[in-house]
């Protein structure tokens, strides 16, 4: 017999009216026979068995069998409920019914995952095509340029990253990385729009510094060649040598 339901159903009206004449005890003893009969199936015709279902002693059951046979037909050594074997029926199939509702369900989001999942990983095939061959030879110019980021930002550091700080005393130990740093960042922070977005702002402070020295070495070149003019000019007013020639040169 296939397992039912852990609930059964109970009409109440029609209980009420097919057991108007019971008493207390018989009450009890019909409805855990109902009980017995919902869960293990057809109760056998054995008054020691029916007795411990209904939890009378032998005399008790010999009393009330008498009044609670006439809800039961006798078959093969079975006391058959006709209602409770309609309700059995009628639940199990209910059972059947909903488990393949939910196996439908279950196979219908299924398959909608499947085909979202499927058109997803086309349209994003789609919106990124593979890149196409470098035609360049040179391994790493190719590494460089599939590494290379694609987006850039403002600047963010608020101080001094170290490695920033080593490159300018590795390349420029005259210079002052913080003084340097502040100067950097007030200009960059200070760009407005696009124009204030880099790629690689460890390479954008690499080129500053680089140029913070050539800046300071044509200021110091041009002020030597001024230097020396000044003296030749005040060499050949005094009776000097003559130097004014250095302004030809």
């Amino acid at each position: 017999m296939q397992k039912t339901d852990i609930w059964m159903p109970l009409y109440i009206g029609d209980y009420l009216a097919d057991t108007a004449r019971l008493t207390t005890e018989q009450h009890g003893a019909y409805l855990l026979l109902l009980m017995d009969y919902w869960r293990s199936g057809k109760l056998p015709d054995n008054d020691q068995v029916l007795s411990q279902i209904t939890k009378l002693s032998p005399d008790a059951w010999s009393n009330a069998k008498a009044m609670l046979k006439q809800f039961f037909s006798i078959e093969d050594g079975f006391w058959i409920h006709k209602r409770v074997e309609q309700e059995l029926v009628a639940s199990i199939e209910n059972k059947a019914k909903n488990h393949k509702r939910a196996v439908s369900a279950a196979n219908a989001r299924w398959s909608k995952q499947q085909k979202d999942a499927t058109s997803n990983a086309k349209a994003m095939l789609e919106e990124c095509p593979s890149p196409s061959p470098s035609p360049s030879s040179n391994n790493d110019i190719d590494v460089a340029k599939a590494t290379k980021p694609t987006r850039g930002s403002r600047l963010k550091e608020d101080l001094l990253p170290k490695e920033w700080e080593q490159f300018c005393l590795k390349e420029r130990p005259d210079l002052q990385p913080n003084v340097v740093f502040i100067d950097f960042k007030d200009y960059w922070v200070s760009v407005a729009g696009q124009k204030g977005v880099r790629a690689d702002w460890f390479a954008t402070w690499r080129g500053w510094v680089r140029r913070q020295h050539v800046q300071k070495t044509q200021a110091k070149t041009q002020s030597d060649k001024t230097k020396d003019v000044l003296k030749g000019l005040t060499r050949g007013l005094l009776g000097g040598e003559n130097d004014v020639g250095l302004l030809g040169k």
